[in-house]
């Protein structure tokens, strides 16, 4: 993230990691970590919807096996948004 705002304003990393508070890397970090969650539950409900298609019945078990999440949580919001679409 660092280096995209460095290229974005023209200016070195090391000027952006100097000038960046406490708060701002916190607030990054945590918008980081939603962005990965939120692609984890995009490329899982892309499974939900091949297995769907397939005509099998959804497990859990099967869900994990196929995809790279162990997130339980990830997992189920997913299956809860797939539903929720239909």
């Amino acid at each position: 993230t660092q280096d995209s705002i460095a290229d974005n304003l023209g200016c070195s990393k090391r000027t952006i990691q100097r000038l960046m508070t406490k708060t701002m890397k916190t607030i990054v970090n945590n918008n980081n970590k939603l962005i990965k969650r939120e692609e984890k539950i995009s490329k899982v409900i892309e499974w939900i919807d091949v297995l769907s298609s397939e005509g099998e019945k959804l497990k859990m078990r099967y869900l994990k096996d196929i995809t790279n999440v162990r997130d339980y949580s990830i997992l189920k919001e997913a299956i809860t948004r797939y539903e929720d679409q239909w």
